[in-house]
């Protein structure tokens, strides 16, 4: 079996999201309850939440988004050279998720 560049290309796209959003979930629903069940002191637990999420942070910083961005507008470029412009709603689509990125990005830059 063989894999062609833009199949790894979709794979790494999908694992950025999956890594942007997971890490999301899995802070709100595993490691801050498994923070609180293990950690009385509210000053003690807010410094462990934070150390978590400066780290998870990181991670999105530097690896996540940089890897969304780039596959993002390969496989951008790709479909719309494949398509010649032809696919339907394509470009609004496109925007559209390009304008809930920018936002997602800017409403954790404010948040952090």
């Amino acid at each position: 079996m063989t894999i062609d560049l833009w199949t790894a290309v979709r794979f790494l796209h999908i694992i950025g999201a999956i890594l942007w959003i997971g890490g999301q979930l899995a802070f709100a629903f595993v490691i801050t309850p498994g923070l609180r069940s293990v950690e009385s002191d509210p000053a003690r637990l807010r410094e462990s939440q934070m150390a978590v999420a400066r780290r998870f942070g990181n991670v999105i910083s530097y690896v996540g988004i940089p890897l969304q961005l780039a596959t993002g507008l390969a496989l951008s470029w790709r479909v719309f050279d494949l398509g010649k412009g032809t696919i339907p709603d394509y470009g609004f689509w496109l925007g559209l998720k390009i304008i809930l990125f920018l936002g997602a990005i800017v409403l954790a830059a404010v948040h952090g």
